[in-house]
């Protein structure tokens, strides 16, 4: 049975490409059918990858993506894991508002009331 059905039912375009050691190398669009679920679901994410994986955003869109978050000690030991340039801004960053939510923390704790 499972033989009739291979006979009847061409291959997903998409399964030849799950090897792929690169995004670059794998289309951006594939023929597929009207049913093929993940092969509609790979047309739409693809060229998003793609623009995830080789464009450069410049670090002003990066603004406010930590605010509003406490940083915990994991985190702090998390930046050493970032390459030396970003690492060093990141570590010192965190750091000072390590420092300072610590300090915050203890004014809270020894204000009356």
């Amino acid at each position: 049975m499972i033989s009739e059905t291979r006979r009847l039912v061409p291959p997903a375009p998409w399964l030849k490409l799950k090897n792929q050691p690169r995004i670059s190398e794998m289309p951006e669009h594939l023929d597929v059918a009207a049913t093929d679920k993940f092969g509609k679901m790979y047309n739409l994410l693809r060229k998003e990858l793609g623009k995830l994986f080789t464009d450069t955003a410049p670090l002003s869109d990066f603004r406010g993506l930590i605010a509003g978050d406490f940083f915990t000690r994991e985190i702090y030991r998390e930046c050493g894991l970032f390459p030396p340039s970003i690492s060093t801004f990141h570590v010192g960053n965190v750091a000072l508002m390590v420092a300072k939510r610590e300090v915050l923390a203890k004014a809270l704790a020894e204000s009356p009331g």
